[in-house]
């Protein structure tokens, strides 16, 4: 009964309008824009698909806590996530991304709630609840992350969910219990939170001290640490034994730092001496280093003017967030330090900490490793935003509000028609594009061939043509590798060194295959170097019209 009345009334009415507009943005062209999965998003897919149907991922691991991936351990809540809507909808592009977008619309529901929660005491909650969600649903950092399959967004969304419990807790103390699930299924879903969440949950204890102290208290929140504590138990023992073969690809302690050589020289010249392996030390590099990515992820440029380099993750002429944010956060912070200094120092905290994982590696700064930045963030713009409209006379109030709500249009409408041309056109090879193309091509003729030939140029060509052809997982399993299955060969990639294989240059096809009735589907390159071998047939181009594939047959 309450819910129906919340939604009879303007705030609930509003609210409503706010999370159509959320799903509108996430879930339109869904299937299509971005282009194409990337090659994290089919290998999610497909695992989720041989779970679904063995009860096993590809390879043969029952209900694995991690999966192999590309040898890259991907976390497991998304993958079991998504067997829901691949179940309901098929292996697709829309069933894969449907985990994250869908959590992406239950991350600006939780952030008008958390908001409510955060200030509960206040009059004004609701209509800085209200303006929280609504810019939650069209800042570039979350959309861009809610439109693909990454784990970082889900995990977004348990850990607000896990914050609004914990302040749910102030009343309802066995709230405090389920923060801790929520928590645990964060750190379950995306590595960072494997940081961030612990000193996260710490921060709350801090604020809710008083509350704490009390005798009742005391229990469940020492049941909520040890629910916290064993869950993630098991996780961080596997993490440790097993290690981590992506984080150690990334990470300032071993890739390549052009710092760590700029000491070893000053070193050298310095004569090696004690006074200078204690001036030039490594260990500094590394802290230095480290400070130097940090800061990064506060820097205007990544904030408010380029955002991330990485064509996935921004759209390269906009920021992570709105450029006109930026004064708006200075006086959230401001006005809350005058209104209520407890939940601006916790806002604080949780900005500050987010960026800690993301400090360690490179690149930097890096989006997606920092994005529990993002609702603190929203909520000191929010609460800039009134602040500054308290300043206002009645009459210029109106105009204040018109002004806001033409720039929040206009910046929302430059930014998504600057993702559909980015994510259709300049960062299309970014996602992938190509594959389906290619596996749509020559899907009709392999019944015609004894082998089919496909070029590992682009990276992982395997995950791809499982994904697209829908292979069998049980098949796979027994008798497939990243090599080949079934009628298909798999070239390799030359700047991959795990693969430890060459691409198809100067490859004898006919003897790679042990066939001379082969398909064959390989780079331009590649083809250049062939092409007196291979009757050419057709051209596979992506959405910028760059020819990815050539599409032949073997002749004598």
């Amino acid at each position: 009964m309450k819910a129906i009345q919340f939604f009879r009334k303007p705030t609930g009415i509003l609210f409503a309008a706010i999370i159509v507009l959320a799903t509108i943005v996430r879930f339109t062209s869904l299937s299509s824009l971005p282009v194409s999965l990337y090659w994290d998003e089919v290998s999610e897919g497909y695992n989720s698909y041989s779970i679904l149907h063995t009860g096993k991922d590809e390879y043969g691991t029952s209900f694995p806590l991690l999966f192999r991936g590309y040898d890259d351990d991907k976390m497991p809540v998304y993958i079991y996530l998504s067997i829901i809507p691949i179940a309901l909808f098929g292996l697709g592009e829309f069933s894969v991304r449907f985990t994250s977008a869908f959590l992406g619309v239950g991350s600006v529901a939780i952030c008008f709630f958390l908001v409510r929660e955060l200030f509960k005491k206040e009059k004004t909650r609701d209509i800085v609840a209200l303006f929280s969600s609504l810019l939650f649903s069209i800042v570039p950092w979350h959309v861009q992350f809610s439109r693909a399959g990454f784990e970082a967004n889900v995990a977004l969304f348990f850990v607000m969910l896990g914050s609004f419990f914990i302040l749910k807790s102030r009343d309802k103390k066995w709230y405090l219990v389920a923060a801790s699930f929520s928590f645990v299924i964060s750190i379950y879903t995306y590595r960072s939170s494997l940081i961030v969440i612990p000193l996260l949950f710490f921060v709350f204890l801090i604020i809710l001290r008083k509350q704490i102290m009390k005798g009742s208290m005391q229990k469940v929140t020492l049941l909520s640490l040890l629910t916290f504590i064993l869950l993630s138990i098991p996780l961080i023992f596997i993490v440790a034994t097993k290690g981590d073969l992506r984080s150690s690809e990334v990470s300032i302690f071993v890739a390549e730092n052009p710092k760590l050589q700029e000491f070893s020289i000053k070193q050298d010249q310095a004569g090696n001496s004690v006074f200078a392996r204690i001036i030039y030390n490594r260990r500094l590099v590394y802290v230095e280093q480290a400070i130097d990515n940090y800061f990064l992820h506060f820097s205007p440029n990544f904030l408010f003017l380029r955002g991330d380099i990485n064509p996935r993750h921004s759209v390269g002429n906009v920021g992570q967030l709105y450029f006109w944010q930026f004064p708006f956060i200075i006086a959230g912070i401001v006005y809350l330090f005058k209104k209520n200094r407890e939940v601006a120092m916790f806002l604080l905290g949780w900005i500050l900490l987010s960026p800690l994982p993301a400090s360690f590696s490179f690149p930097a700064p890096h989006a997606l490793r920092s994005l529990l930045m993002l609702p603190p963030l929203i909520i000191f713009t929010a609460c800039g935003v009134y602040y500054i409209y308290t300043f206002f006379k009645s009459r210029m109030r109106l105009l204040f509000f018109v002004v806001m709500a033409f720039i929040i249009l206009c910046s929302s409408l430059m930014y998504l028609k600057s993702y559909v041309i980015h994510n259709s056109i300049t960062a299309s090879s970014e996602w992938g594009d190509g594959y389906r193309q290619l596996i749509n091509n020559i899907r009709p003729q392999v019944d015609n061939y004894d082998k089919v030939i496909i070029s590992g140029h682009f990276w992982q060509p395997y995950m791809y043509t499982l994904f697209y052809t829908q292979y069998d997982p049980k098949l796979f399993q027994k008798e497939g590798t990243h090599v080949g299955f079934g009628k298909f060969i798999f070239g390799g990639t030359s700047w991959d060194q795990r693969l430890h294989r060459q691409e198809l240059d100067n490859e004898d096809l006919a003897k790679l295959s042990g066939s001379k009735n082969v398909l064959v589907a390989l780079s331009p390159g590649e083809y250049a170097s062939q092409r007196s071998h291979i009757n050419k047939t057709s051209e596979i181009k992506n959405h910028k019209g760059d020819v990815l594939f050539v599409v032949g047959n073997l002749h004598e």
